[in-house]
């Protein structure tokens, strides 16, 4: 056994070390950790942070004149897997002056709008960092939740006490004296646009000066009910496909299948979260949906982009570098002829107007060497920009994926094919369209009366007292229990109530 244990571990620790060997970053540690120190850790709560600048500074950037940094080798796949992880990807960028493809960086000031309405709660309409924009799916994703919750069922309890004391005189005797009622339910609404309740109410009857004589009544008095409620629309908001495209709240209208009292705090619930912005969602599940999967295929196409402008910007590099190259080799032969140049004008075997175009030949390709060195720093920096490297790290960046070369012969139907079915802005336009078709269904929904069947059954209880098991003797049943509890068990008392609710529209211009 020890020596099966001892082999184990041996097996897993070489396989442990071989990935290990083999795992690959891509992201430096630095860069890793920079957007995360720029920001304190409680930055909800730390309202100090926009008061002041908390980007660090950089170093200066590299000059022509001193361009020389440690080289920091970067392939094509590096670059694309930083970019994922924290780089520029807007629309902004993207559809910029200077057009989608171009590897270019926009370098004006991104601009903020005065925010209003439900942008408040989408700040990430404002930015243009991937790591923001990817959660644009999942803002859309908790308003699908949002739009779920209309149907979530609500607990809904409430105790009141009251005392009455008002002169005395004809039926002021029924009420001088303390009234307490509490009341607990449970309100779900139904995925066919109905609603459903369950609710236990308890009141509670004691007259300071009770009437005696022929009114005897019991004092105190314990009413116990449980009411059981059922309302569901007939013809507008029937159906649960209606009530998947429905958006904003919906409330019961009866007071029967819901009791009054219990549709009031639902309707109020309802309301107050609509009105908390965009936390919930006004949409219908099916509309959330669709928003939803247009966000993810807006993603796709900004992920799509940002990788165009990637490898853009980095074959702009390799050629930027290879510019550099072949002007240096034009530059040392240039160099050479002018000092042999020199050196025969010195010694008289040619004269000035020989020598001089010689030196001229020198200083243009001097000239352009520095100009292919600037053009290498530019395209550095506006890929560094765009894969969200930082503008100045101590290292310049040298692109070390050759490229591809690859015969291709595009086949024309199945490009168009897969443009149809797969480009971003395709599936955007056909959401579009599906949601204008949910849109007209929601509106014809309208066209049709409210009409609304609704039913209730209430059995309760009566008492004088709440516990025990005696009975009262003051009523003409000597089998009535005193307590309203037991009462209520019993069934010996049950009101039920049905019926239909109208609303027609006179004209249709609503």
């Amino acid at each position: 056994m020890m020596r099966w244990l001892l082999g184990s571990f041996g097996f897993l620790l070489a396989v442990s070390l071989v990935t290990g060997c083999n795992h690959q970053c891509f992201l430096p540690k630095s860069d890793y950790n920079a957007p995360s120190t720029l920001l304190s850790a409680a930055q909800e709560a730390d309202y100090s942070i926009g008061t002041h600048p908390f980007t660090e500074l950089t170093a200066s950037p590299p000059t022509v004149m001193a361009p020389d940094r440690p080289p920091r080798y970067l392939s094509l796949q590096e670059a694309i897997a930083i970019a994922l992880e924290n780089g520029t990807a807007s629309t902004r960028t993207l559809q910029g002056a200077n057009g989608p493809g171009s590897g270019l960086f926009d370098i004006n000031m991104f601009s903020t709008p005065p925010l209003t309405g439900a942008q408040i709660g989408n700040l990430a309409s404002f930015t243009d960092n991937i790591r923001v924009l990817s959660l644009n799916s999942a803002i859309s994703g908790a308003d699908i939740e949002g739009a779920l919750s209309r149907f979530d069922a609500a607990w809904i309890t409430s105790s009141t006490w009251t005392s009455t004391d008002n002169l005395l005189q004809g039926l002021n005797s029924f009420q001088n004296g303390e009234s307490a009622v509490f009341q607990s339910g449970i309100v779900k609404a139904l995925a066919s646009g109905g609603f459903a309740s369950v609710s236990f109410v308890q009141n509670y009857q004691l007259l300071s000066q009770p009437p005696t004589g022929t009114f005897t009544i019991l004092n105190p008095l314990y009413t116990s009910q449980l009411q059981i409620g059922f309302e569901q629309p007939l013809l507008r908001n029937f159906g649960t496909r209606i009530n998947q495209m429905l958006g904003g709240i919906t409330t019961p209208v009866t007071g029967i299948g819901v009791p009054g009292q219990f549709a009031n705090l639902y309707g109020t619930r309802q309301s107050q979260a609509l009105q908390a912005g965009s936390i919930v969602a006004s949409d219908g599940i099916l509309i959330a949906r669709l928003r939803f999967d247009q966000q993810r295929a807006d993603f796709e196409r900004v992920m799509q982009g940002l990788v165009l402008q990637v490898e853009v910007a980095y074959w702009n590099l390799y050629n930027a570098y290879g510019q550099l190259y072949s002007f240096e080799e034009s530059l040392r032969v240039a160099h050479r002829a002018w000092m042999i140049a020199h050196a025969q004008m010195v010694s008289g075997k040619i004269s000035a107007a020989d020598y001089w175009p010689v030196r001229g030949q020198f200083e243009d390709f001097r000239t352009q060497r520095a100009t292919a060195l600037g053009l290498v720093l530019d395209n550095e920096r506006n890929l560094r920009f765009i894969i969200g490297l930082l503008a100045e790290d101590g290292s310049r960046l040298v692109p070390v994926t050759p490229p591809t070369l690859a015969h291709l012969e595009p086949e024309w139907t199945a490009a168009m094919r897969d443009a149809l079915t797969l480009r971003p802005e395709l599936v955007m336009a056909r959401d579009n369209l599906r949601l204008a078709q949910m849109n007209l269904e929601v509106a014809e929904n309208f066209l049709k009366p409210d009409v609304r069947f609704a039913a209730q059954y209430v059995p309760q209880g009566f008492g004088t007292t709440l516990q025990g098991r005696g009975l009262l003797t003051t009523l003409t049943d000597p089998t009535q229990p005193s307590n309203a509890l037991q009462s209520l068990a019993s069934g010996h008392f049950a009101n039920w109530t049905i019926g239909l609710t109208a609303t027609v529209p006179l004209g249709f211009r609503l």
